[in-house]
């Protein structure tokens, strides 16, 4: 099921599948809540970060690559994988990178830190009064800028991370840490993310998939799952 077929914030709530793997459509929040078996607010909520949390902004990237007549995709190569998982250090990978583009490596680090733009959704996160944790495919340079421009609420718990585990979403092994992360209290859980391959995957082992486009999107979904 593709992302436009997905309901976001403030009317519905798009799910992927049902609990049993079966198609779920397009349910307002009281009937997701219910076709999991909830009458009450979440227990806990996951957050993915880039395209929920967080903007991401390639535009100084593309710019840059375009400018040396290089393709962005030979930028998001196999080395990217690597930083992503944690196997390659974000300094290596810019050096690298540096070199492919021919360009100083404050440049390539400024366009690429620039990836990565917190909103004003620091609130947000501050107003849960619900146990909540990221599960994000990331790298260490891009958690820290986050990290550093969003203060965590009270509720914040430890999260997953691809490059603290070694897997990307949705890599069953990534999930297995999640659920072991929640001490496998999964069933009252929602877990927010913007790629359907991920609420598809955190369907099938229990979770409660919520569809979020966009971080302009997040208030009405946390709105309408009773979670602020």
């Amino acid at each position: 099921m593709s992302s436009h077929d997905l309901i976001t914030g403030s009317i519905e709530i798009g799910i992927t599948t049902g609990p049993r793997g079966q198609a779920a459509g397009r349910h307002p929040v009281a009937n997701v809540l219910n076709q999991f078996g909830m009458r009450c607010k979440p227990e806990c909520v996951v957050f993915d970060i880039g395209g929920v949390l967080a903007l991401i902004d390639k535009t100084p990237l593309i710019k840059l690559c375009e400018s040396k007549k290089i393709r962005t995709s030979a930028f998001f190569d196999k080395d990217f994988v690597r930083l992503q998982t944690g196997k390659m250090t974000p300094q290596k990978f810019l050096m690298n990178k540096s070199s492919l583009l021919g360009v100083s490596l404050a440049s390539i680090t400024e366009a690429f830190s620039h990836m990565i733009q917190v909103g004003t959704h620091q609130h947000l996160l501050q107003e849960l009064t619900t146990p909540y944790l990221f599960a994000s495919n990331i790298n260490a340079l891009h958690f820290a800028i986050f990290s550093s421009n969003l203060p965590h609420g009270k509720w914040y718990r430890k999260s997953v991370l691809s490059y603290e585990v070694g897997y990307l979403k949705p890599h069953p092994n990534f999930f297995a840490r999640l659920l072991d992360t929640l001490h496998n209290q999964h069933s009252s859980t929602v877990f927010i993310d913007d790629k359907p391959e991920n609420l598809e995957f955190s369907a099938s082992i229990g979770l409660i998939p919520v569809y979020c486009q966009k971080p302009a999107d997040l208030q009405a979904v946390l709105q309408n799952l009773r979670l602020i």
